[in-house]
Parts: structure tokens; C-alpha cells; sequence
């Protein structure tokens, strides 16, 4: 108040969250301060950010430079060009429409959702997509969401991006952290720095932080659990005569009532291939097709993707390549015209012997570790703790 000379505070309105606060901005009834740390990681199409000068930093406002945001009609000038400002990367509203500045290289991000104080309506959902990275944990992945109140980690050598090496973390390796032989790789990445998309879901949605692995192992017997909730190996089985085993699956059930779907799967149509009912399926297609598809608004009701290596963030792949070919393949959705009408789940497949803080529950089968999910404008986010059903 010191700064206001006297004069009160005008309210234009009284929100609860990020996206009721984006969205009165949106529709002019004021302008908002926050850290520029916060500007960061809250971009939004038809919003500015620009650096504040001459106020002292408040209690909520005190890590980097207090930064105001506002709808680009009510600044009266261009940003600065200095360090502390932002430059925005181009972005899509709903319709596709571009609507940012700069570099059209740059990554987009799917724009606002619902209008001020309004509930998501379920009765638009259309369709679900299922995208499967590989191979990290919540305390791994998600540091920078402990400011937001999140179970994570803090004070962990920060990772090395790309990872040096891929970490054990097959039964055995499992139960070595189990017992305390091993902690794992105990590293994390700057999320901020390498992952500001997945920090995007996980600060404007739903982090359901302690979902979990199904088993403590590698990846197979938990691709197969999100495929069909079950799996008859807890090791990867032989790449030169992959077996196939009759089980029931989610792409199965679909079909049994009447729902389309379409496996976006990788090399060797894995995980999929390994089921007698969807092994040689029409609705079997190339992962590099979906961006295709996705644009042309054409996806079923049912979409499983995954990635081959290096954009599925297995080790020692790059993690923000991964995230990036998420972040494009998300943005292709909104460029169908399917934001409004999609709920996106995105989820890591194992542990990929990261460590975690969070032990496993006494179980009568130790599966594998927690994991993370996001959700943010109908998607969700999800990564593997290390060993436990529940938390």
C-alpha cells in the first residue's frame, strides 16, 4: 500500500486459482503481480508479462523480480529487452490460432481453458490419450514443485541432462533400494530448466504425485499393466521372438463396446504386439503418425502413444527432447480443434532406478515406485516412484 500513495486498491474480481486468475485477466478485469519465477511457468496466449520497477518485494513475491501480467491492450509499452524479462514463445488458443511472438520454432502450449470460476464439463469429453514415457520418479522429475506443496525432494545433486548412463533398475536392482543396499541414482533434474512443460501440467492441474508403478521392475510388465492391467512377466522378454499372450486389454474392451481406438505404438508395435487380440490390428499405427493425425482432428475416442528412443526420455535420453515431442503432440490436439473436447494422461512406465524419499507400504507384492501424475485443462501427468501400491 505504501507505493499507492494512499489511493485503495481497486478489485476486480476474486478468484481461488492460476486459471481463474488468467482468466479475469483475459477478460480485462484487472492485472496481477507475481515473481518472475512464477511468469515462468504460467505463460498464457493473449497475456503479457512485463518486469515491475521500484516496489519492494513482497513476502509472496520474493523470489526474482516482481513481474506484472496483463492482456497486451492494457500495457502501454513494448516489454523491455532486458534479462529479467520474458519472451514469449509462440502459442495456440484452443482453435490453433497462433498467437504469440517470435521464433515459430519455438514451443507452444495449449492455451486457457473454461471460462471464470467454470467447472470442466465432462459431458464434452470426446476422447482420452494416453502417452507413455519411460523411466523416472517423482523426487527425479519434479523438484520445483515443492514451493507448490508437493512431496518431492529438494536438496538432491541436480542430474546431468542427458544422463550419463541408463541405472539399473530390473527386479534386482528393485530390491536393492527396497532393502537399502542401493539408493538408487540419487540425482535430480532442474525441472524448470529442462522440463517447463511438465512443470506447465503439474502447476496448473492435478498432480496425483503418488501414483505408482505396478511392479518394481523394467518396463515391459508395466507397459503391460497400462495396456491391460496385467502382466504374465516381470522381465523384458526376448526381442528376436517376442512372445504374444492372450489377455484381455483396454484397446480390446473398447472394441468389445463399440469404442474406436488407435495404438500409436513404437518399433516393432511395442507394447501392443505382445497381445493375441491386437497383434497385426489395422488400429496399429507408427507413433511418428499421430502429430499427422492429431492436426488432421482425426483421432478415435481411444488413443494410446507411446515414442522409440530418444523422445521417450528413456536413459540416457535427453529428458527435454521427450518432453518436447509431448508438448508438440499435445499442441497438435489443440490444432485439430480437440483441446475442449480431450483429456490427455500422460504417465511414465518405471522407476528407471531413480531414487525416491517416499517408501514402499508393507505389501504382500512389492510393486514399483509412486509416481506423479498432472493434470491441467483435461490432461494428466504421470511419473514412477519407486515401490509402492499406495501412498
Amino acid at each position: 500500500m505504501e507505493h499507492r500513495d494512499g489511493w485503495p486498491p481497486r478489485i476486480g474480481g476474486i478468484v481461488t486459482n492460476a486459471e481463474e486468475t488468467f482468466e479475469a485477466v483475459l477478460a480485462g478485469l484487472g492485472v496481477v503481480l507475481l515473481s518472475a519465477g512464477n511468469a515462468e511457468i504460467y505463460p498464457r496466449p493473449g497475456v503479457a508479462t512485463v518486469p515491475v520497477r521500484g516496489i519492494s518485494p513482497a513476502g509472496s513475491l520474493c523470489c526474482g523480480e516482481t513481474m506484472i501480467i496483463a492482456r497486451p491492450s492494457g500495457i502501454s509499452s513494448a516489454p523491455p529487452s532486458e534479462p529479467c524479462s520474458l519472451t514469449r514463445p509462440p502459442r495456440n488458443d484452443r482453435r490453433g490460432r497462433d498467437l504469440g511472438q517470435g521464433d515459430p520454432t519455438k514451443r507452444p502450449h495449449p492455451g486457457s481453458r473454461g471460462s471464470l470460476g467454470s467447472a470442466p464439463d465432462m459431458a464434452a469429453v470426446k476422447r482420452v490419450v494416453i502417452m507413455v514415457q519411460e523411466n523416472h520418479t517423482t523426487d527425479n522429475y519434479f523438484k520445483s514443485l515443492a514451493p507448490y506443496g508437493a512431496a518431492v525432494a529438494t536438496d538432491w545433486p541436480i542430474a546431468t541432462n542427458p544422463p550419463a548412463n541408463d541405472n539399473p533398475h530390473d527386479r534386482q536392482g528393485y530390491f536393492e533400494w527396497l532393502t537399502g543396499a542401493s539408493t538408487g541414482a540419487h540425482v535430480q533434474f532442474d525441472t524448470a530448466a529442462v522440463l517447463p512443460y511438465y512443470l506447465y501440467l503439474a502447476a496448473t492441474g492435478a498432480l496425483l504425485e503418488n501414483h505408482c508403478a505396478g511392479f518394481g521392475t523394467n518396463s515391459t510388465a508395466n507397459h503391460l499393466l497400462i495396456v491391460g492391467g496385467q502382466s504374465p512377466t516381470l522381465k523384458n522378454p526376448s526381442e528376436s521372438v517376442p512372445p504374444v499372450w492372450d489377455m484381455p486389454s483396454l484397446p480390446g474392451l473398447a472394441l468389445a463396446n463399440g469404442i474406436d481406438w488407435r495404438a500409436y505404438a513404437a518399433s516393432n508395435d511395442y507394447p501392443v504386439a505382445f497381445y493375441t487380440q491386437l497383434k497385426g490390428s489395422s488400429n496399429i499405427a507408427s507413433s511418428s503418425q499421430f502429430l499427422a493425425d492429431a492436426k488432421a482432428g482425426a483421432l478415435p475416442a481411444l488413443v494410446l502413444l507411446w515414442h522409440n528412443s530418444p523422445y521417450d526420455e528413456h536413459p540416457p535420453a535427453n529428458v527435454t527432447e521427450g518432453m518436447d515431442l509431448i508438448w508438440q503432440s499435445v499442441d497438435a490436439v489443440v490444432q485439430g480443434g480437440g483441446w475442449d473436447e480431450t483429456v490427455f494422461m500422460l504417465t511414465w512406465d518405471d522407476w528407471g532406478g531413480y531414487d525416491d524419499h517416499v517408501t514402499t507400504p508393507g505389501a504382500r507384492v512389492h510393486p514399483g515406485q509412486r509416481a506423479a501424475r498432472a493434470r491441467t485443462a483435461g490432461s494428466v501427468a504421470d511419473v514412477r516412484r519407486p515401490g509402492q501400491a499406495g501412498h
